[in-house]
């Protein structure tokens, strides 16, 4: 057997065990296989004849590259008089009984909409509906991908593999559900999962690698949501432009949120904007937007069932769209699972939109679809056929430019075959004291360790003049994602904004997704979160005080994965002004208050006909790693 497989098999399960869950109660338990090793491929079947009420069962595990791949093939016994298929829910379980590891960083479920980290030491602590886990087995780190197959999508938790189709009656359950890879560096390991999935074509939707952020996303944006939420009208957007224009703050984008359209007790009745709103209509908002305030791009808010209940029944939008909806067996009107109806229906509103000047779509309430379309089909495809449609329309439109939210199931994530955003944690506005901001810092850093292998990792807006702004305007430069806001009227911080873009609204993106340091990447310090990033051979690291009590000690170097080693760095701090020279294998002191953060620009040094120096971005930005202006400064003149 491929040692790779065998490494594989030994960690996550001992001893291969399943149990199939079939429709009335019925349960097939499986422990004996007939054993197929063909080397890089090893299957485990059911003898012939089957057992029981399936009559075939194999689970296949391929190397491909440095991952191994795992994929389901199986059938129940059907015809008269007795007819079995699978469960709708845990149609397979399978026991993850292999060795502990020493700790686990894994991705579950904490509600419906969204995906928390979380930190345990064995695979019975994992979370409900776990999408994904990182591993350590001492020094070796271990990915563990759940996929979706062709008919079911597969989770994690409490110590088990569970595959789960979305509606009963399903016979054959086929395709990949797992891959795993293991490697020396875990950002190595979950890269490395992630491309060789999808050279293995187990994943079927480009990698972030294979898209490109739209330049709209390229300057500073502002959004009306936390600004207004559904209050938003044409004055309010006007008076809010008014201040921006005023303190020349350089909006390159704005967006549109949740309360412009016309609807009824949340469900849609209309393509257009709200009269009451919107009384000269969308159009000439967005004309006006662009026209008299100079903003180059506007997006629109809606959701992946066109509202969040679905469109009304009897409405005008209703009867002349009837024929590409369908009703849900949980009473929700929705696009049609025809994906040439659900794309008629898009497609008829997404031209109106373009023709009133909007340039890109925000869309929510994603990870909400599975469970209204519950009972029709298996949910994983049901999901792929919503998105093809969705996504043939926005590209046929908006050119692909989607910011994806509440969207971070794996039947989401893994099933938009051309957006390039999507968000990594909650809502900004959701809290507003400093215990909030720590949770959202935790979860979109640590969700970005795997979702950037496939999105641009939004971190949502934020608020430049109100809750601890600094803090949260660091964590958004850092980000390598897109950067807005969302201030009241009269709130915007324009000062503190020039300190985290260029001085025209440029968005300075670093190479990647912020990553948590690797002393902070499985334990949840009870004191400190460092996160890292990079731009070139130049990185930005910073330090979050995650406890009410000043806090001090010491940011390694050599917990920032790419740093030369052998190689001499120049740290600036941003906010203490202070330059430290040290061996890539030096450590930086710091000491916080706990509302205040250390912010670092790491800059590689060079020699220049015997003189040490470095290229140093403007240290008035709080990262300038990523900055397009950069000049030679002497390590003796600054040192």
């Amino acid at each position: 057997m491929n040692q790779l497989i065998r490494l594989a098999l030994d960690k996550l399960f001992g001893r291969l065990a399943v149990q199939a869950n079939l429709s009335r109660c019925e349960t097939v338990g499986i422990d004996s296989w007939v054993k197929t090793d063909e080397g890089d491929r090893v299957t485990f079947s059911l003898e012939e004849g089957g057992k029981g009420k399936l009559a075939r069962f194999s689970i296949t595990a391929e190397a491909v590259g440095q991952t191994v791949i795992f994929s389901i093939d199986s059938d129940t016994k059907g015809g008269t008089p007795l007819y079995y298929g699978f469960a709708s829910d845990n149609a397979v379980h399978m026991h993850l009984g292999g060795e502990n590891p020493d700790a686990i960083l894994s991705f579950y479920h904490q509600y419906t909409c969204w995906i928390q980290p979380q930190t345990c030491s064995s695979y019975a602590g994992l979370g409900f509906r776990t999408q994904n886990f990182l591993a350590r087995f001492g020094d070796t780190h271990c990915h563990v991908l759940g996929l979706c197959g062709d008919n079911f999508r597969c989770e994690f938790y409490a110590g088990g593999v569970h595959l789960s189709v979305g509606t009963t009656g399903i016979r054959d359950l086929r395709g990949t559900f797992m891959a795993v890879t293991f490697a020396d560096d875990p950002f190595t390991a979950i890269k490395q999962n992630y491309e060789n999935a999808r050279s293995a074509e187990a994943i079927r939707i480009p990698l972030k690698r294979e898209k490109k952020l739209s330049f709209i996303f390229d300057g500073l944006g502002w959004c009306t949501w936390d600004a207004f939420e559904h209050e938003v009208s044409e004055k309010l957007i006007f008076e809010k432009l008014d201040e921006l224009k005023k303190k020349n703050v350089p909006i390159h984008w704005i967006l549109i949120d949740d309360g412009w359209m016309s609807s009824e007790n949340e469900t849609l009745t209309s393509f257009e904007a709200d009269p009451e709103k919107f009384p000269n209509g969308l159009k000439s908002t967005i004309d006006r937007i662009k026209n008299e305030y100079g903003v180059e791009f506007v997006g629109v808010w809606i959701t992946f069932e066109a509202y969040w209940y679905g469109i009304l029944e009897g409405s005008e939008l209703y009867d002349s769209q009837k024929e590409n909806l369908i009703k849900t067996p949980t009473r929700f009107t929705i696009p049609s699972l025809d994906e040439e109806k659900a794309y008629a229906f898009w497609n008829e509103w997404h031209s109106y939109l373009e023709d009133c000047g909007v340039d890109f779509l925000k869309v929510d309430n994603q990870s909400s679809y599975s469970l209204m379309v519950e009972g029709i089909m298996p949910t994983a495809e049901a999901c792929r056929i919503a998105h093809r449609a969705f996504e043939r329309s926005v590209s046929e439109h908006f050119n692909g430019n989607v910011i994806n939210c509440m969207g971070m199931d794996m039947e989401n994530t893994l099933a938009r075959p051309v957006t390039s955003i999507s968000r990594s944690g909650e809502d900004f506005g959701c809290t507003e004291d400093i215990g909030g901001l720590r949770n959202l810092l935790l979860q979109n850093v640590r969700n970005t360790v795997w979702m950037d292998q496939l999105y641009y990792c939004d971190y949502d807006m934020w608020w430049s003049g109100k809750m601890y702004p600094y803090l949260t305007g660091a964590l958004r430069a850092i980000s390598g994602a897109p950067i807005y806001i969302s201030d009241k009227i009269g709130k915007t911080d324009a000062a503190l904004l020039t300190h985290i873009t260029e001085d025209d609204g440029e968005v300075m993106y670093c190479d990647h997704g912020a990553y948590p340091t690797l002393d902070c990447l499985y334990e949840t310090p009870d004191a400190t979160f460092k996160i890292w990033n990079r731009s070139g051979d130049a990185f930005a690291a910073a330090v979050y005080p995650l406890g009410d009590d000043a806090i001090s000690g010491t940011l390694k170097l050599s917990s920032i994965p790419g740093i030369e080693e052998g190689r001499n760095y120049v740290a600036y701090e941003y906010f203490t002004g202070k330059y430290t020279l040290l061996p890539s294998d030096g450590e930086i002191p710091y000491s916080l208050a706990p509302d205040k953060m250390a912010a670092y620009s790491i800059y590689p040094v060079y020699d220049w006909d015997g003189e040490d120096y470095i290229m140093q971005g403007n240290k008035g930005k709080i990262f300038p790693i990523a900055s397009r202006h950069k000049f030679y400064t002497a390590v003796v003149d600054i040192i």
